[in-house]
């Protein structure tokens, strides 16, 4: 990811934006979103889709939670930018998720950053969740564990992934 220019990483997360916005076209509701660190996509979510209500992932407490109606961000602990106003939405008046990982497998697995923030969040989250990365971090197989939890759909700048059935997302232990 490091060797990639930074145009080369527009040009790409544009890509990315562009299959985004066709596979949510007729997506509505809340739906949470990332602000990018350096090395994931670069996504203007307002040009994604205008009738979806986009949230932001915030760390407090070793617990994720998310923010909508948001206005301002603030470099968190982690690295990225989190909301630092908005309005809080409980789990289940969320109706997807975009989220970003360092990789992804065609069987909907993630690699993230390793603290397991996504995975004890959306432990019982049945809708939607659509994986983002660039084509280089997309591979066959990731080794996983019991409790990571599985996108839907992997969006690249070459493709839309429709996520093979799997054994179903597991339990945070």
């Amino acid at each position: 990811m490091r060797g990639l220019s930074r145009d080369l990483k527009q040009q790409k997360s544009l890509l990315i934006q562009s299959h985004l916005k066709e596979i949510m076209n007729n997506e509505s509701g809340a739906w949470v979103a990332y602000q990018p660190m350096t090395d994931e996509p670069q996504i203007q979510w307002s040009e994604v889709s205008s009738k979806i209500q986009w949230a932001f992932p915030k760390i407090e407490n070793n617990k994720m939670s998310f923010c909508a109606n948001v206005q301002n961000f603030e470099k968190s602990p982690l690295g990225f930018n989190e909301p630092i106003d908005g309005e809080y939405l409980q789990l289940d008046r969320i109706d997807g998720f975009v989220i970003p990982g360092v990789a992804f497998d065609k069987s909907g697995f993630r690699l993230g950053r390793g603290k397991g923030f996504y995975d004890r969040a959306l432990t019982n989250f049945a809708g939607r969740k659509v994986g983002v990365c660039f084509a280089l971090s997309l591979c066959e197989e990731l080794p996983h564990e019991a409790h990571d939890i599985t996108c839907t759909q992997i969006v690249t700048e070459n493709e839309v992934v429709e996520v093979r059935k799997s054994q179903g997302d597991s339990q945070w232990n």
